[in-house]
């Protein structure tokens, strides 16, 4: 293997690896995005249980 046939095999590796992460980071994102929402519905069921148990007791 000459030098220029390993720096484009680097630059190749390197390449798909950048792609790899960049999907991660898309799927991470979504993931925090969907625990922020189900952790905010979450919250909003128990504020408005606790306010109706304390209207009713």
């Amino acid at each position: 293997m000459t030098i220029g046939n390993i720096r484009g095999h680097l630059v190749s590796i390197s390449n798909h690896h950048i792609k790899q992460i960049s999907k991660i980071d898309c799927w991470t994102t979504q993931l925090g995005a969907r625990v922020r929402i189900t952790v905010s519905e979450l919250l909003n069921i128990d504020i408005s249980e606790a306010h109706t148990r304390r209207i009713y007791v």
